[in-house]
């Protein structure tokens, strides 16, 4: 199979087999996943908003973190770390 990062399976089906979902990402895993892909958060939070449990717009604009001052992200963004 050519590349080698390609993905190929067999997929079956029953009509008795059941689903489930997984649930909607919080905010502390977008900004887990904005460090980790190198992505700005508002990236993550555009492809990532039909499945986001919060909304962006109502963050504030300067969270103070647990040292009692604002926390800065690489991404010039100021978030809780």
């Amino acid at each position: 199979m050519w590349p080698g990062s390609s993905v190929s399976g067999f997929y079956f089906a029953h009509p008795q087999s059941r689903y489930f979902g997984l649930g909607k990402i919080d905010r502390d895993q977008a900004l887990d996943y904005h460090l980790r892909k190198g992505m700005t958060l508002q990236e993550v939070e555009k492809w990532l908003s039909p499945v986001l449990n919060y909304d962006p717009a109502a963050i504030p604009a300067a969270p103070v973190g647990k040292s009692g001052t604002v926390d800065v992200c690489s991404c010039g963004r100021p978030h809780l770390v």
